[in-house]
């Protein structure tokens, strides 16, 4: 157990977030944004103290999503100026609170000593990252139609169904469907292709859920990647072609991932409106930085 030193620059803060509430509609006109558990504010207080002088840490977390964030903790670290502080790579662990968060907004603190310095004011960049489990579900719906009963709708002028998605729960990343749409089948054809894909919309990192862990670091070939599972439901006439497209291992590139999958209808339909479920296991982390302005003591 690491104990709490004075000197030290560097704040584990642990906790479990907790909000469960329903899923939402999207339309074509709906910006995405990301949401999850958002730093509100990280200050020190008072941000401008002489050298020795104690000052306190303020970090406040809310999740602003649909889902359970769990396992949330936070470091801190200098993330400018050129003081040398002895100690400055220690870590303290504090108490996380003992109850779950619903929406409200929670206050971390730790309260600390300003370094000794022998000329000033220097300011001290530092750097909150907060970590944490989360999950983003969707249901998005591929048409599938007969060619003939394309054809007739083309001629008589009826509408072409598009694909889309009909529920999405908020979260740092967004997901949706892309591929031919509508999936034409016929008597001889009845396997359809499509792609999962989705964004980082968050502004965060992602990194596999088996990363996460209270004071552990995920590792680079661990960063910017996910799980993704796919499955259609169980009353619904569609299986896999092969095997199901789930994948423990996505790579999410450039904020965004793709993966391939293929079905096969196992019933004579004209039209059909597949539905795909989507659930998508990450943890994810965020930062932002505040400053001190440590002067010369008197």
């Amino acid at each position: 157990m690491v104990t709490r030193r004075k000197e030290m620059f560097i704040v584990l803060l642990a906790a479990s977030l907790v909000f469960i509430s329903g899923c939402i509609e999207f339309g074509e006109d709906d910006e995405e944004v990301g949401y999850g558990v958002e730093i509100t504010s990280f200050d020190a207080i008072p941000p401008e103290v002489f050298s020795g002088d104690s000052f306190d840490l303020l970090l406040d977390v809310q999740n602003m999503g649909d889902r359970t964030a769990e396992d949330v903790w936070a470091n801190v670290e200098r993330a400018g100026g050129s003081i040398e502080v002895d100690g400055f790579q220690d870590q303290v662990l504090l108490d996380p609170p003992t109850e779950d968060f619903e929406g409200e907004m929670h206050t971390f603190t730790a309260s600390m000593t300003a370094p000794q310095i022998s000329v000033g004011p220097e300011n001290v960049g530092i750097r909150s990252r907060v970590y944490y489990k989360y999950e983003t579900d969707a249901r998005v719906l591929l048409p599938v139609i007969e060619k003939d009963e394309y054809a007739m709708r083309l001629e008589v002028g009826d509408p072409i169904p598009d694909m889309g998605v009909s529920r999405m729960s908020r979260g740092p990343l967004s997901v949706g469907i892309d591929g031919p749409s509508p999936v034409l089948i016929d008597e001889d054809d009845t396997t359809f292709r499509f792609y999962i894909q989705g964004q980082n919309i968050g502004g965060g990192v992602p990194y596999l859920e088996d990363a996460h862990g209270e004071g552990e670091i995920p590792g680079r070939e661990q960063r910017n990647r996910i799980s993704v599972d796919v499955s259609f439901p169980e009353d619904t006439p569609v299986s896999w072609e092969d095997e199901d497209c789930s994948d423990d291992n996505v790579r999410v590139y450039g904020g965004d991932f793709q993966i391939i999958c293929r079905g096969e209808i196992d019933e004579d339909v004209n039209f059909l409106e597949v539905p795909i479920d989507v659930n998508l296991d990450y943890g994810y982390y965020i930062d932002q930085e505040t400053s001190l302005t440590v002067k010369e003591s008197i």
